[in-house]
């Protein structure tokens, strides 16, 4: 059997694996038809952390798919990494667990694989987020819109990006060899890392709207913040490493939430608003907590720092997901 043209990449952690067999029946009858052009690498991790068992995952006998089963807990970026090492494709196709697709189908992924391969510069796509039907609390509702905010920034008038996404992240295995992958050592914002590694080399991140993907987002407070603290960390090293790329300074984020949170009270989005009066300056707080600590500590090695974190906090790798 030869290699095919695809690897699909999916880490998830053990508590979700609900949301994964949900991805899997939708995804398969693809790849069962396909089975030339795809394969499919499963990471689930964290399998000693919770009661849930690996059920029997829909019928795969045609398909290619492995998986690949971890005990401890290790970040999206290791699993990202752990995942492709098992992998032959010639393009690799990051998803998250918790993502659902529009339109996929071997004849739609292979013409954002052509454009790819007959483009000199162009790495990856930038998905739109679709807006889901409803939201489950008024938390989940303004961390889509704050996350559709800060995505819109990082794209200007020709669709050119700046930013990736790991819910849905395209790119070939040889460019993702020549930056070295994802950063195993990254708390969260690995796929910026790797759109911030992709540009310093040289190539470009294209928006495309016709690649529109559904990722759900936590619910409660409590998790908001918990991933928000987690981003802070992420975001204050890439902005410590990569200011050419990632620079606003705090007047201008400043004024951003000003301004967001009077456009929510000229519609009456009071939902809106409490959002960004409780959660935007928690972010905040700890982004510029950790930013500072880079800059005036001086970590020259920012990897080093980061390995002594996940090694204090190995038992909250689950939050990272």
């Amino acid at each position: 059997m030869k290699n095919p043209t695809l690897s699909v990449i999916i880490p998830c952690h053990a508590r979700h694996i609900p949301k994964l067999e949900s991805l899997l029946k939708e995804l398969l009858p693809v790849f069962e038809h396909s089975v030339d052009f795809f394969e499919v690498v499963v990471v689930v991790n964290g399998l000693n952390s919770t009661d849930v068992s690996i059920p029997a995952f829909p019928s795969v006998s045609k398909a290619r798919v492995k998986l690949i089963e971890v005990p401890m807990v290790i970040t999206p970026a290791q699993a990202r990494n752990l995942g492709v090492s098992s992998t032959y494709g010639e393009y690799l196709l990051f998803l998250d667990s918790d993502v659902k697709i529009e339109n996929f189908s071997q004849k739609f992924i292979k013409e954002k694989i052509d454009f790819l391969r007959n483009s000199k510069f162009v790495a990856s796509y930038l998905p739109k987020i679709r807006k889901p039907s409803s939201f489950e609390t008024i938390w989940q509702k303004g961390e889509y819109f704050e996350d559709l905010r800060s995505t819109r920034t990082y794209v200007d008038n020709q669709n050119e990006a700046k930013v990736l996404i790991g819910a849905f992240l395209l790119v070939s295995r040889e460019i993702y060899s020549s930056v070295l992958g994802f950063n195993d050592f990254s708390l969260a914002s690995e796929d910026r890392e790797f759109s911030a590694k992709l540009l310093n080399s040289g190539y470009k991140i294209r928006y495309d709207d016709s690649l529109v993907i559904f990722h759900k987002y936590p619910s409660s407070l409590r998790n908001i913040l918990r991933r928000k603290r987690w981003h802070a960390e992420g975001n204050a090293s890439l902005y410590y490493l990569y200011p050419n790329i990632y620079n606003r300074s705090f007047s201008k984020w400043v004024l951003v939430n000003i301004k967001m949170i009077f456009r929510a009270l000229s519609r009456s989005r009071f939902d809106l608003i409490l959002y960004r009066l409780i959660v935007i300056p928690y972010y905040t707080f700890w982004f510029y907590y950790f930013l500072n600590k880079y800059r005036y500590l001086k970590y020259e090695d920012v990897d080093f720092r980061r390995a002594a974190l996940l090694k204090k906090y190995n038992f909250s790798y689950k939050d990272l997901w």
